[in-house]
């Protein structure tokens, strides 16, 4: 088995690539723009001053006047980057019902609708989760300068196969949105990699490591080129998995240790699933010990951190499932 690597909420690098949606004139307003970057970037602790700033000066705006509801969603993409689900359920939420029931569905719309599809996905109402996010990509769809949002709400999509184990359903969905995002490098800058990724594990699952290997190389490269260093390190935790499971632990440590010291500068709460690896591999190489260690340290971390229930009982099981490996050692 592969460690469990929670799917990294990318979707703020697709509002930001969409705009700004016009002149600022506020200075919370830069904050709301200012805290995004922040969230993009790692930089959390600025993202949150920043977002709670805006949000909280914006809560004397009138329901109707869609800042409102842009400052909630702001503030709820760095609760879910943080993990903490019903803080970002709670703000998505505020923020659709002041939205829809405005007329036509408004690309902003569209983002909040695609951030509680994730919000669903990491508690696994996936039926939930596939009915906002196609409605996201059917108004994405309207405007080639949204092209990457699209992107990403199809690969949401493909995820959401893949979590159903529907396999070959996933596997056509991520091959028609490889072919377009390769088309489209200027709309795919962060999708392309995030997407060959979802491929390399896909082919992880079913034993086609060969197949795999080159598809997180490649994702990997393009990410630390592009100065993405925590979905690189998502995709160091990933690969690591597959050279664990080739029997190449020294290849798969380096990766693993570089992902621990990204995670961990940037108070990243996915540094668990590096140590669960790391536990993994330790238990590989009969170092027991090690491994008991690493994985009291990562299931502390989970509890921990604002992480939802159904995201920590995923590592739980995953960290129960390989304890008969040594628990009599």
């Amino acid at each position: 088995m592969v460690c469990l690597v929670p799917g990294r909420s990318v979707f703020v690098f697709a509002v930001i690539a969409a705009g700004s949606g016009g002149t600022v004139d506020l200075d919370w307003q830069e904050k709301y723009w200012a805290g995004m970057r922040g969230l993009q970037e790692g930089r959390y602790v600025d993202a949150r001053a920043a977002l709670q700033s805006a949000y909280d000066a914006a809560q004397q705006l009138p329901a109707s006047d869609p800042w409102k509801a842009r400052a909630a969603f702001g503030l709820g993409s760095f609760a879910l980057s943080r993990g903490n689900i019903a803080w970002a359920e709670r703000l998505h939420n505020d923020a659709r019902i002041m939205l829809e029931g405005q007329g036509e569905a408004s690309p902003l719309l569209a983002m909040v609708w695609n951030g509680l599809g994730e919000i669903f996905m990491e508690q696994s109402r996936l039926e939930e989760a596939e009915d906002v996010i196609g409605k996201a990509l059917s108004v994405f769809g309207r405007d080639p300068k949204l092209s990457g949002c699209a992107f990403l709400s199809r690969r949401r999509l493909a995820e959401i196969r893949v979590m159903r184990q529907d396999y070959a359903g996933a596997e056509q969905m991520l091959q028609a949105l490889l072919a377009d995002e390769r088309q489209a490098p200027a709309a795919s800058d962060v999708e392309l990699p995030a997407t060959l990724r979802i491929m390399g594990h896909l082919y992880i699952m079913q034993n086609r490591l060969a197949e795999a290997e080159p598809l997180l190389r490649e994702a990997m490269t393009l990410q630390l080129a592009r100065n993405q260093n925590l979905a690189a390190a998502d995709t160091m935790v990933t690969l690591s998995g597959l050279y664990r499971l080739e029997g190449r632990l020294e290849r798969a440590a380096p990766l693993l240790r570089k992902a621990v010291k990204c995670y961990e500068q940037a108070g990243d709460p996915h540094a668990v699933s590096a140590y669960v690896e790391l536990a993994r591999c330790a238990a590989a190489e009969k170092k027991y010990l090690t491994a008991r260690n690493l994985l009291q340290k990562a299931i502390d971390m989970a509890r921990k951190g604002p992480m939802s229930d159904v995201l920590i009982a995923r590592f739980e099981q995953d960290l129960a499932s390989i304890m008969p490996e040594f628990a009599s050692k």
